[in-house]
């Protein structure tokens, strides 16, 4: 399928979900990202956009794997 550019639609690929992910890193006094959720269709085109330390690199890091989130006490995995 392609659009009115000539370029090709896919829905191809992986979808990205969060739910209340947090990341605070040692010596924080709070953390730099905090309660995140998201869904992201596969094929989706996302942009993060903010300030400067708002922790956009860090859930993109996240996202990526390159940093895990910090586990909340009454936070249960399933």
């Amino acid at each position: 399928m392609t659009d009115s550019n000539n370029v090709k639609n896919s829905t191809a690929g992986a979808s990205i979900e969060f739910k209340n992910i947090t990341k605070q890193y040692r010596g924080q006094q709070s953390p730099t990202v905090d309660n995140l959720s998201l869904e992201i269709p596969a094929g989706e085109l996302v942009a993060f956009v903010g300030p400067s330390g708002c922790g956009k690199t860090t859930s993109l890091k996240m996202i990526n794997r390159l940093v895990e989130p910090t586990r909340r006490p009454d936070f249960n995995q399933h």
